[in-house]
């Protein structure tokens, strides 16, 4: 089995591959696979015309997915189906890993299920299922439920009367940039929107295992006293083996020092020391992936015509600027499906907090007519991030299920 790593180079080929993707979930994107390649490990390869994306990072495959030239019917495409997961199958096997695929929409979680009856566990992550909109919604936000966001809108376009929407281009890219650097900068210094929700999810997890810690000392306490006692009964023991003229029996002595030993070391061992060490590796991820994300949105400027993205820009009159403007948001998407755009990166100027609402929206408007839906992608558990993205109205969620096989 030949996995290929993907990268610009082959971005005509993913491209070609993916123009069959009819599941609207952002990872089936030639730009998710590309600018994520290294941080997730993507790879992928094609099995008897289906394609299929391997994540090292979880030693998971995605569900094979027909992208052949030629038409099969519904019986054909299953007996393939099978086949190649079968491959699959047999791959793990080989390398002695537990299978799993993620990514799973709730068809194919079925189908998984019909090959592999009572085999797999399945999960449903709220946290990494996609947001869907409609486009019109986005464009015009209409209705009671956007007033909100019209108000923010008004008040950009009061302070900003002579804002532009541009496409993103070589002359307004160093200033795209330039948001990123001083959101990515803001957001590592503790103080940002989505690192507040990082820092109180991390604050979350300590305190628990505060409280676990406590709960282990208590056990603790708890075991000095089943020592304690045991002494006492050897003690007990040992007078009546002295009055009998019994000598002191070895077998005893090492069942009840084992029985301690392994109690506490256990609960050291599985609940205090792993629960820290997750804890500080957390805190590293957080600013590896705001660092990552930095890196891949240059890059994304940098090849937007040879990666196909598209973008929107909105700026401000600046005297201080050479072209007498500057950018205060942008956003940078593509085509997932025939029906579908998917926004891969929206970053604005901290600031100017309404910035964010007019660039959905011009977006939205670039966008209306050529796509029906967009997808601005997960939340990742972030609590103020999901009540952004609740707040515009999905009409659709995009579900990921996981599925591993059982032991």
């Amino acid at each position: 089995m030949e996995f290929i790593k993907p990268s610009i180079e082959n971005t005509e080929e993913l491209r070609r591959i993916l123009k069959c993707n009819e599941y609207r979930c952002c990872d089936f994107s030639t730009g998710t696979l590309i600018l994520w390649s290294d941080y997730y490990g993507y790879t992928y390869t094609v099995i008897r015309d289906f394609f299929v994306i391997w994540m090292t990072e979880y030693k998971a495959f995605s569900f094979p997915m027909y992208v052949g030239e030629k038409k099969l019917s519904n019986d054909e495409l299953r007996r393939e189906e099978s086949t190649v997961v079968e491959e699959l199958m047999h791959f793990f096997e080989e390398h002695e890993e537990r299978p799993r695929f993620l990514l799973l929409s709730s068809e194919q979680s079925k189908r998984l299920e019909e090959l592999y009856p009572d085999y797999f566990e399945f999960s449903d992550n709220e946290d990494y299922r996609d947001y869907i909109y409609n486009t019109e919604d986005l464009a015009e936000l209409s209705g009671r439920h956007y007033h909100g966001k019209r108000n923010h809108i008004y008040r950009f376009e009061e302070d900003y009367p002579d804002y532009k929407v541009e496409d993103i281009t070589e002359e307004n890219i160093e200033s795209c940039k330039n948001v990123e650097e001083e959101w990515t900068d803001y957001e590592l210094s503790g103080e940002g929107e989505m690192n507040g929700d990082r820092s109180d999810a991390i604050d979350d997890k300590r305190d628990a295992t505060d409280d676990r810690r406590d709960a282990i000392d208590d056990r603790h306490d708890a075991i000095d006293d089943k020592c304690d006692a045991i002494d006492d009964r050897r003690d007990a023991t040992d007078d009546r083996r002295d009055a009998a003229g019994v000598e002191s029996d070895d077998c005893i002595d090492e069942i009840v020092n084992k029985n301690v030993a392994v109690t506490a070391d256990e609960i050291v061992n599985k609940n205090v020391v792993v629960t820290a060490d997750e804890i500080d590796e957390k805190d590293v991820d957080e600013s590896d992936e705001l660092q990552y994300e930095k890196k891949t949105i240059f890059f994304a400027l940098d090849h937007m015509k040879e990666l196909g993205l598209e973008g929107c820009a909105i700026r401000i009159p600046d005297t201080s600027s050479a072209s007498g403007f500057r950018t205060v948001a942008f956003a940078i998407g593509e085509r997932l499906t025939d029906d579908c755009f998917v926004v891969h990166f929206e970053k604005a100027d901290r600031k100017i907090r309404e910035a964010y609402a007019v660039v959905n929206r011009e977006f939205a408007r670039k966008l209306k007519g050529r796509y029906k839906y967009i997808n601005r992608e997960e939340d990742m558990g972030l609590e103020g991030l999901r009540k952004a993205k609740k707040s515009y109205r999905p009409v659709l969620m995009c579900e990921k299920i996981s599925a591993w096989g059982r032991d």
